[in-house]
């Protein structure tokens, strides 16, 4: 079983980017992300192996003496495969690639085996996903919703979390952590 590190958002934050995934919900078959995750989350690593007890004592204190920031989402993506990925694009900035690469710089070999190499640094797609394992049809018609909805988001980021991934399937957040606390 793997484990992803999320990045979590605030209240406010995470209401409003519910509204999106409540809008896919309503206008596609899609409920994949409201079906098995619930909470909206930036993705910065998947490890296929984890040593808990290292990793949480890490994250708790990488989290600490980390600094919470916000972002906007400027811009939709799609991830075009068999089976497509809708997502909110964030504007890069240097705060979200500085978490990211200290997150890699922090975390050892020994605490994250095997880490998924499309999430390492500059390989890393910063996104919001908002479907997922979509085919072609549905993934047209949830664009058109979210083209007729969208407006740029600004959205705080306010914890590091961890959730295990099993077969493509994400499960409830297992323990988050207050950034800069």
């Amino acid at each position: 079983m793997a484990y992803v590190v999320v990045l979590l958002f605030d209240r406010d934050s995470e209401e409003k980017i519910l509204k999106f995934l409540h809008s896919i919900d309503e206008n596609s078959a899609d409920t994949y992300m409201m079906d098995n995750f619930g909470k909206p989350h930036i993705t910065i690593g998947i490890c296929d192996e984890i040593n808990e007890e290292m990793v949480y004592t890490m994250l708790e204190a990488f989290a600490k003496s980390s600094e919470k920031f916000c972002l906007r989402f400027g811009s939709l993506g799609i991830f075009p495969y068999d089976k497509n990925t809708l997502f909110l694009s964030p504007v890069i900035t240097d705060s979200l690639l500085k978490l990211h690469r200290d997150f890699y710089n922090y975390f050892t070999e020994e605490c994250c085996k095997h880490p998924s190499g499309q999430y390492l640094p500059n390989k890393w797609v910063p996104h919001c996903s908002l479907a997922v394992d979509m085919t072609t049809e549905e993934s047209i018609n949830a664009i058109r919703c979210l083209i007729e909805n969208f407006q740029p988001l600004d959205a705080c980021i306010e914890y590091i979390g961890t959730a295990k991934y099993s077969s493509g399937l994400e499960k409830p957040i297992i323990r988050k952590f207050d950034i800069g606390k």
